[in-house]
């Protein structure tokens, strides 16, 4: 047995704040709806990114977890979850129900497509992620940078895989 040379880092979580600012702004951006689906089902960035709307049973209230997507030199693969436990129903709590019946779309489309409607790469994700967290800002009060003035940020900005924490 191996005895680890630090303690692990505590997982960080959205606040009180933050979760109400994803709650009460999920219309007035695209990511909006994903971040939801990734703050109350605990889907990692991966599979949210390869949910087709056919993933999603809103009959049964469930989103069937079946594939990932895998970045490699920014080209999208899709490919099984992480572990076997990865391949699994997820709940789908009322408010997210609802949300997801005014969004929903083709069974076949992609539920966070890129612009043209196909699986988003790398590169795509990092700036859709960037554009909700200034969106985010400057919905609360934030001000952009300019010449004369730093950037104001208004909310810490969260990660992704925070959001997997935070369900």
């Amino acid at each position: 047995v191996k005895v680890p040379k630090h303690e692990p880092k505590e997982r960080e979580t959205l606040d009180e704040e933050q979760i109400k600012m994803v709650n009460d702004t999920w219309a007035t951006h695209f990511m909006g709806y994903p971040t939801l689906i990734m703050l109350y089902c605990g889907l990692r960035r991966g599979e949210m990114l390869a949910l087709q709307w056919r993933d999603i049973d809103l009959e049964r209230d469930v989103i069937s977890v079946t594939k990932a997507v895998e970045f490699l030199s920014n080209q999208t693969t899709i490919k099984p979850p992480k572990s076997r436990a990865g391949k699994r129903e997820v709940p789908i709590p009322l408010f997210l129900h609802n949300v997801l019946e005014q969004v929903q779309g083709d069974p076949n489309a992609v539920v966070c497509p890129n612009s043209t409607g196909g699986y988003m790469t790398d590169s795509a994700f990092s700036s859709a992620w960037h554009s909700y967290m200034n969106h985010l800002t400057l919905m609360y009060g934030g001000k952009n940078a300019s010449r004369s003035r730093p950037k104001i940020e208004v909310i810490k900005p969260f990660t992704p895989h925070m959001l997997r924490h935070t369900y």
